[in-house]
C-alpha cells in the first residue's frame, strides 16, 4: 500500500568520498520529504544562499559521522558546516542522495 501523505523525513545512506580511501564512507543522513513542486523551489532559492545553509535546510540528522575524539557527532548545522569544509565532494554527494531518496525505489541485491 501506498500513503497518500509521504512521511515528513526518510532516512538515506550517503557515500561520502573521502581522500586515501578506495571506497567512499557510508553515512546515513535523515533528509526532510518534498513534493516535487517544493523540492524545485528548494533548488530555485538554494542559488542564492551558502551551500551549507541551503543543506541544513533538507538535513533533520545523521548517524555513522565522528568527531575528532572518534566519538559519534550530533547532527547540528555547525557540524555540517565542518563536514562539508572537509571533504569537497560531500555537498553533491548528500543532495544526490537526497534527490535519489525522493524520485528512486530502493532496490535489495
Amino acid at each position: 500500500m501506498i500513503k497518500l501523505v509521504p512521511n515528513p523525513t526518510f532516512e538515506q545512506s550517503v557515500k561520502l568520498t573521502v581522500p586515501d580511501l578506495f571506497e567512499p564512507v557510508e553515512v546515513f543522513m535523515t533528509f526532510k520529504y518534498m513534493t516535487a513542486a517544493a523540492c524545485a523551489e528548494w533548488f530555485k532559492a538554494s542559488n542564492d544562499k551558502p551551500v551549507g545553509d541551503a543543506i541544513a535546510e533538507i538535513i533533520t540528522g545523521w548517524s555513522c559521522v565522528m568527531n575528532e575524539e572518534g566519538m559519534a557527532a550530533e547532527y547540528s548545522k555547525e557540524n555540517l558546516q565542518q563536514l562539508l569544509l572537509a571533504y569537497q565532494p560531500a555537498s553533491l554527494e548528500i543532495v544526490r542522495a537526497w534527490q535519489q531518496g525522493l524520485t528512486e525505489s530502493r532496490v535489495k541485491n
